[in-house]
């Protein structure tokens, strides 16, 4: 398997789990205590924070990067999920397809107002403190 090889399998495997993760994060708002679903969400952003960090996919990394510490301080309880998180991460699902869809020609979840990986980290470094 050659890099443009494992490269397509990245973004279909990640066009499934974004997929995913937008009915996953709607399911979590309704039951926000559920580790299991929270569980799903933290394994799916950091797998593709680490496939798109070794592929160079640096917007996908940043944003995964800060999603994922988020992710880490719900689950640890560190902070409770409020409509305002919420809107964030589906926020950051979109971000990520918007920088799936630059390295993918064609790409059919291209969002017409993109939130650039520089809007979400704006938006969410006060509320993590950095």
């Amino acid at each position: 398997m050659d890099e443009t090889d494992i490269t397509q399998e990245f973004l279909i495997e990640s066009r499934e789990g974004l997929g995913r993760l937008d009915q996953e994060i709607v399911q979590l708002e309704q039951n926000p205590r559920d580790a299991r679903l929270l569980d799903s969400i933290f394994r799916t952003v950091h797998t593709i924070k680490g496939t798109g960090g070794m592929l160079g996919f640096t917007g996908v990394e940043s944003i995964a990067h800060l999603s994922e510490t988020l992710l880490s301080q719900l689950r640890s309880g560190e902070r409770d999920l409020t409509s305002q998180l919420v809107s964030l991460i589906l926020k950051s699902v979109d971000a990520i397809k918007n920088e799936l869809a630059a390295k993918d020609a064609g790409a059919a979840f291209l969002i017409t107002k993109p939130f650039t990986p520089e809007a979400f980290r704006s938006a969410l470094e006060p509320i993590l403190g950095g």
